[in-house]
């Protein structure tokens, strides 16, 4: 009699305990933690080298008034009237040892510099959704990194020829303003593939100005430069860090979670919601991670960043069709 009493109790008890755990699950379903790719420490932190760095490089800091892109902007459809030129003169001085640029190459490269010169006396660059449709697609692709690094090797091969020239003074302007885009497209925190390229950017920049700095003597600059590379350097590969956790092909939902809620760089906000996109198809299995998604594009709706909510609407239109195709690159 004890026995079957026992054996009633621990059958109610299991079958509550069912109960309850599926209740749980319904009201309460579990949420994908993050890896310790987004906890650990640093994980979350901006990352850029120190921007007082540069004094010793340009010595000066751009703080003039004004939106650099504006300059870009024009500097970029000179570029597209040219762009045949220009691109075979940044070949031409890649693939041809001490050569100098055709004269005409030559005026193109110069036609840019001009055109970029005022942009490196101000502080700021607002590119992205100024100069560039106010749409997004789920890609770690960006709209205008392209055109950006078209000026960066009209002045590089500016630069390269002014050496070779032996005007040296004129080859070191030309590598500060291509420095100072770079400097911007990072500063800018927008998208990613804009500020790991603006870091590409000012490694080219910065190489070719410690070459300028050790012909002429100017060793504090010359070394100042090196110490901004290797800063850089370390920068950028965290940077690619995040590129993997982000843009993996079936990113951690946890992870994207987490930096949406605590990055502290805006860049990689934005790259999270985006990621969402991607998400939402590779995070079917778990319902908890589902109503974290919608919960995560739903508050991105109602943030006060256009970007950010640009960002969410993407995320939640897109088809998987359009997030393979975008994959594959603008």
């Amino acid at each position: 009699m004890l026995g079957n009493r026992l054996s009633w109790i621990i059958s109610a008890f299991l079958a509550f305990a069912l109960i309850i755990f599926v209740l749980m699950y319904l009201v309460f379903p579990t949420t994908s933690k993050p890896t310790h790719a987004t906890t650990q420490q640093g994980a979350l932190e901006l990352i850029a080298p120190a921007n007082d760095m540069i004094l010793d490089i340009l010595g000066k800091i751009p703080t003039g008034q004004g939106n650099a892109a504006n300059d870009y902007a024009k500097a970029i459809e000179y570029f597209h009237e040219n762009q045949a030129d220009v691109q075979a003169a940044n070949e031409f001085i890649d693939d041809e040892k001490n050569a100098t640029l055709p004269a005409y190459q030559l005026a193109m490269c110069k036609q840019i510099f001009k055109l970029m010169a005022q942009a490196g006396q101000k502080k700021n660059m607002q590119f992205t959704f100024v100069h560039t449709p106010k749409k997004l697609q789920v890609s770690l692709f960006a709209e205008g990194q392209a055109d950006l690094y078209g000026l960066s090797n009209a002045l590089g091969a500016l630069c390269v020829h002014q050496y070779r020239d032996g005007k040296i003074n004129e080859a070191i302007q030309a590598g500060q303003v291509k420095f100072i885009l770079g400097w911007h497209m990072m500063n800018e925190r927008a998208r990613a593939a804009i500020v790991d390229a603006g870091m590409d950017i000012q490694l080219q920049a910065c190489e070719n100005l410690r070459i300028c700095y050790e012909k002429i003597g100017e060793k504090s600059k010359a070394e100042a430069c090196r110490r901004y590379i290797t800063a850089l350097e370390q920068a950028s590969q965290k940077f690619s860090d995040k590129f993997r956790i982000v843009w993996a092909n079936k990113p951690q939902p946890g992870d994207i979670f987490n930096i949406i809620d605590n990055d502290n760089d805006r860049t990689w906000r934005i790259e999270g919601v985006l990621a969402l996109g991607v998400l939402k198809f590779t995070a079917k299995g778990s319902r908890g991670d589902r109503q974290a998604i919608e919960k995560h594009i739903q508050a991105a709706d109602e943030s006060e960043d256009e970007m950010i909510r640009a960002a969410a609407k993407i995320a939640r239109e897109c088809t998987k069709l359009q997030v393979q195709s975008w994959s594959v690159g603008n």
